[in-house]
């Protein structure tokens, strides 16, 4: 009956320190040799031994099934991006929170995302019949494209529920740091975690970038510096949080790359704050959390402040669309449909494998939205409106197929 997310966030806002709810995302278990308790838990229900659509893990292009150090679900599979969606909601909905946080919303690798549903729609949708290698350009960004289908859904969801929860996510910085010659489209995140969470900032489907710059200050102070002025420069409207990796350099190593965050860019362009990551030892050398938190007030946070604010979501000048298109059982749902949106702004987009779709940072007015069922000549065109700051949802019932039928939006 103990309930330690209400209690924390009791405590911390008394205190008036912020809550964001950090969840795994798409891991799941990080085991191969101890199992969950709860005989419900999800490694049961959709895991090793599991068949047909009820399985749900990332599989490798040579059958694994366990990621290094983790069990992963597979964003490729419609079940899955709706599964972890509604965890976010339930926070979202039942607690008091000030943000939520998404870690592990990648694939571990490219060899990763072989999951027999996640091919299935992949060949579906591309015509295609082989298992692609894991270097196929098109297989890379369809990959690429269901982590962002996943945060864009995660993003618009949490933000109906509630308008001003912050969503960040944890972004990999792993290899080199984008240059002019060897652009982000050619650096790990992109091509390898299929995590292309510039375009998350650029779209506005993240609020806050979290990237784990995990460097030894002694060793690759120059590659650490090249990351963070990079993510500096690159926020799009949004915002980032620069991350150190506390567990791998000194106190005074870590007060070093804190103070350099600090500083702005060549473009003048600064971070909106830092976060330390430690696996359990704030330092590489010992030292106590007590002297971690001496360093660090009398070395970098001198000064008591407040939060930084966050203006699209506290004082929003646009808003958001989502909704789904939908058939009458036993027809199947509609993936990859065609959706048009025009109107002060024109947007085009694509359903999920649930029929879901979504929009971010819409300018406010009266829209079209536009949905092209077989027969091109009864297009349906629903009004719809959209406020600042605010989540508009639609839901359009399409019928299975004939000749005969007649096409009439369901406006709910």
């Amino acid at each position: 009956a103990f309930d330690a997310l209400a209690y924390l966030i009791e405590k911390a806002h008394a205190a008036g320190i912020e809550v964001h709810a950090w969840a795994t995302t798409l891991a799941i278990w990080g085991s191969e040799t101890i199992f969950p308790a709860d005989p419900n838990h999800t490694y049961y229900l959709h895991g090793p031994g599991i068949i047909g659509e009820d399985y749900w893990l990332m599989t490798s292009y040579d059958g694994q099934e366990f990621a290094t150090d983790v069990y992963y679900l597979d964003p490729g599979h419609p079940d899955v991006i709706d599964y972890t969606v509604s965890v976010y909601a339930e926070l979202a909905a039942n607690y008091n929170l000030d943000g939520v946080h998404l870690d592990r919303v990648r694939y571990p690798y490219n060899i990763w995302g072989y999951n027999p549903t996640a091919l299935a729609r992949f060949q579906a949708q591309t015509g295609r019949t082989d298992a692609p290698a894991p270097d196929d350009p098109q297989w890379g960004q369809w990959r690429r494209d269901q982590v962002t289908g996943l945060v864009r859904k995660v993003y618009l969801t949490v933000t109906a529920i509630n308008p001003r929860l912050r969503v960040s996510a944890a972004t990999s910085a792993a290899g080199y740091a984008p240059t002019d010659l060897y652009p982000w489209v050619t650096r790990t995140p992109y091509t390898h975690h299929f995590q292309d969470w510039r375009a998350w900032l650029e779209e506005g489907i993240l609020d806050l970038a979290l990237p784990m710059n995990y460097r030894r200050e002694e060793t690759l102070a120059g590659d650490f510096d090249r990351w963070i002025a990079w993510e500096k420069d690159h926020q799009y409207g949004r915002a980032t949080v620069v991350g150190t990796g506390l567990y791998i350099n000194s106190l005074a190593n870590s007060v070093a790359q804190w103070l350099e965050v600090r500083e702005p860019s060549v473009l003048g362009n600064r971070a909106l704050g830092v976060t330390g990551y430690s696996y359990a030892t704030p330092s590489d050398e010992g030292a106590s959390r007590r002297a971690f938190v001496n360093a660090a007030v009398s070395g970098v946070f001198t000064q008591s402040v407040y939060s930084p604010g966050i203006l699209w979501k506290d004082a929003p000048s646009e808003g958001h669309l989502t909704g789904a298109v939908t058939r009458h059982l036993p027809c199947s749902s509609l993936d990859a449909y065609p959706v048009t949106l025009t109107g002060p702004e024109a947007r085009s987009l694509l359903t999920d494998g649930s029929g879901w779709f979504g929009s971010v940072d819409l300018p406010p007015g009266d829209y079209l939205l536009s949905v092209e069922p077989p027969a091109p000549e009864r297009a349906i065109s629903a009004p719809i409106t959209i406020a600042a700051g605010e989540v508009t949802d639609y839901r359009i019932l399409l019928p299975c197929s004939g000749s005969h039928s007649i096409y009439l939006p369901l406006i709910v």
